[in-house]
């Protein structure tokens, strides 16, 4: 004669083997494709907020990219900064060996949109804009 726990005991097994199982296998737990542009962008937005044009220059294809990061960081230093440090791509687009990337953060509500080229560690940016970081 059993004592009547045992199927709370195998309801607690059972809920314990899926909490388990939806740690291990993680589902819906989809790698974004454009996550791969958020290190590129963070360290050229992050030499912008320093004002450090040499570190731009490396990280560009084009000149006029350099010129928008120096704008943006004298026009909106506090926010450049918070993009510098959270920005994260969430869609984009491929255009023969250039990608357009759209990063946001959490707080604000503007979207940054850069164009990149080159892939891995040769990933340069060749334009960025934003209507929230825009000199005025």
């Amino acid at each position: 004669m059993g004592n009547g726990k045992t199927p709370l005991y195998l309801t607690l097994a059972a809920a314990v083997l899926f909490v388990l199982a939806v740690l291990t296998i993680q589902p819906y737990s989809v790698t974004s494709p454009w996550h791969v542009y958020d290190e590129p962008a963070r360290l050229y937005l992050q030499a912008a907020a320093r004002g450090d044009s040499l570190d731009l220059a490396r990280r560009t294809s084009d000149p006029s990219a350099v010129r928008w990061a120096l704008a943006a960081a004298r026009a909106e230093p506090d926010s450049l900064a918070l993009w510098a440090h959270e920005a994260r791509a969430w869609a984009g687009h491929h255009r023969g060996d250039a990608t357009d990337v759209f990063l946001s953060t959490r707080v604000s509500t503007c979207d940054l949109v850069m164009r990149f080229v080159g892939a891995g560690k040769s990933t340069r940016v060749e334009r960025a804009s934003s209507a929230c970081l825009e000199p005025r």
